[in-house]
């Protein structure tokens, strides 16, 4: 039996009722684990299978049209009857280019499908179709050579006694423009004509069948797809009592799956709602307080600009303190400073002096007695003098003034 390699997902080869494994992919050196009756403990669901050459009928047709969906249509009304052999018949698309699409006839006999649905094989291929999706185009006659590995045999009760089993499988594939075309063949059995063409062929390395295996192809998405199809639809047309309970079941879950996202969606618009008003309060509350900031803001700039136009009262003070003098005893005994006027009132020797000294400032205009000075006991006389000024101009002036 098979020891060392890997059995989901490796490619497996169905021929003559026996099972075979494609050697392309082992597992690590050094593994020591014994695999026996393999078929009753691994599943082969997910596993691609061919079918070997010798095992089905195959005619290539080519049409006219790279539209699938005609493919389809033309497919689907010559399946039926273009087989010359009884069995089931399936088409894969070989290539689809330059205004036509080819397409392989397989009809694999009764022995075959029922030797798949023994092992639970779904996803069947024909051999040649690989070779043909790679070699397309390329004008030439290959030779392939798979030495196999026996993953379980089901033959008669007298081959198990000597254990014959086919552990080589040789192909040959010819390629002439558009036409292709595949024998299976048993180099110790070839007769003339298939010595001499096995002779001519062009013999494909292990390396190159290893590629052409496991090369992506677009085409093996669309063969899934179709097999997946067929599948479900065997599925439900064998179990049909169990299509009701699997709809019943996909329909519950759907609902099931709406009402709870319908619920979330709910929520989550609710949830979101909620925070946008909180949002928009908070911005409120904060545009709130900014126009309130904005308007102190205002007002204290205009005070700013109020204070900036008045004159500095110690200056004031000391520019009139500098007009003190022993020779005119002045003294002051009231001082009312307002925006744009100052009043003076006390004591001098001279009334008239003072008024002319003051006079004399710079930036003092209208400078005038309030009141005709009054003459006192001790040759003093009081006063009450009245000046205006113009604070843009005063300001400066009695600043380089108070600095001299």
């Amino acid at each position: 039996m098979l020891k060392g390699y890997h059995l989901i997902g490796q490619d497996l080869l169905l021929r003559q009722g026996s099972l075979f494994c494609l050697p392309f992919e082992k597992e690590e050196e050094g593994s020591k684990e014994h695999k026996d009756d393999l078929i009753t403990r691994v599943r082969f669901s997910c596993s691609l299978t061919y079918v070997a050459r010798n095992s089905y009928w195959e005619g290539i047709v080519q049409y006219p049209t790279t539209n699938l969906v005609e493919v389809y249509k033309i497919v689907k009304s010559e399946i039926g009857n273009i087989s010359p052999v009884s069995g089931h018949t399936f088409a894969y698309i070989i290539n689809s280019s330059k205004k036509q699409t080819t397409v392989l006839y397989c009809c694999f006999s009764e022995e075959v499908i029922a030797s798949a649905e023994s092992l639970n094989l779904w996803r069947l291929l024909p051999e040649s179709l690989v070779y043909y999706r790679h070699f397309y185009g390329k004008s030439g006659v290959y030779l392939a050579n798979l030495n196999l590995l026996p993953v379980n045999h089901i033959i008669k009760e007298q081959n198990r006694s000597d254990n014959k089993l086919t552990q080589s499988s040789d192909i040959l594939i010819k390629i002439d423009g558009d036409t292709c075309s595949s024998l299976p063949v048993d180099q110790t059995k070839a007769d003339m004509f298939t010595a001499a063409m096995i002779d001519d062929a062009q013999i494909i390395e292990k390396s190159e069948i290893e590629t052409v295996f496991n090369k992506f192809n677009l085409l093996k998405a669309i063969d899934f797809a179709v097999q997946c199809i067929l599948f479900i639809i065997n599925f439900f047309n064998e179990k049909g009592h169990l299509a009701r309970y699997f709809s019943i079941a996909i329909v519950t879950f759907i609902f099931t799956f709406m009402l709870g996202k319908s619920a979330v969606l709910n929520w989550h618009n609710n949830y979101l709602t909620d925070k946008v008003a909180d949002a928009k309060n908070v911005a409120a509350q904060a545009l709130k307080v900014t126009n309130e900031l904005n308007s102190i803001k205002s007002d204290i700039d205009k005070i700013d600009a109020v204070l900036a136009l008045q004159l500095s009262k110690q200056k004031v003070l000391r520019l009139l303190a500098s007009l003190v003098t022993e020779d005119n005893a002045l003294v002051f005994s009231t001082i009312d400073i307002t925006p744009g006027e100052i009043q003076l009132r006390g004591t001098v020797k001279n009334s008239a002096n003072l008024l002319t000294a003051l006079s004399k400032v710079n930036g003092f205009t209208e400078v005038e007695f309030n009141a005709p000075p009054a003459s006192l006991k001790d040759a003093q006389e009081r006063f009450f003098i009245k000046l205006r000024f113009d604070n843009n101009i005063n300001k400066a002036k009695l600043k380089s003034e108070s600095n001299e």
